[in-house]
């Protein structure tokens, strides 16, 4: 088989990955063991969800047969045929999943909250 060339992220993707990376961790030295787990879970799930919904909203745009233009920069291709009933079934976990998104978020902001009115520690400043 013939190897591939890997293409790598830009320095500017891999030095804001591994910082974001580092200042996570940073900020969990002094939580007790469920608050790790649920920050850690909050982070996967936001960063799962700010991937999955814009593959869900193409994937159902598609199926409606509508055109998709990216800041008015270029047009995405149709991931399927038109499809009306699929699309309402796609937009539909579209949907559901932006309402997940929204209270992922509040319990991100509530926890931000959390640390600076309650603990009166240092990870909102940190994230600032």
């Amino acid at each position: 088989m013939p190897s591939r060339a890997v293409q790598r992220y830009t320095g500017v993707a891999r030095l804001l990955h591994w910082s974001m990376a580092a200042l996570v961790l940073t900020t969990i030295d002094d939580l007790s063991a469920w608050q790790r787990l649920a920050s850690g879970t909050v982070h996967r799930l936001l960063y799962a969800i700010l991937l999955i919904q814009p593959i869900i909203g193409w994937w159902g745009t598609s199926a409606f047969g509508a055109p998709i233009n990216v800041f008015w920069l270029f047009e995405l291709p149709p991931l399927v045929s038109k499809d009306e009933l699929a699309a309402k079934q796609i937009l539909a976990w579209h949907s559901i999943v932006g309402i997940t998104l929204s209270a992922t978020v509040a319990i991100h902001i509530s926890a931000a909250l959390f640390h600076h009115f309650v603990r009166r520690d240092e990870v909102l400043r940190r994230m600032l």
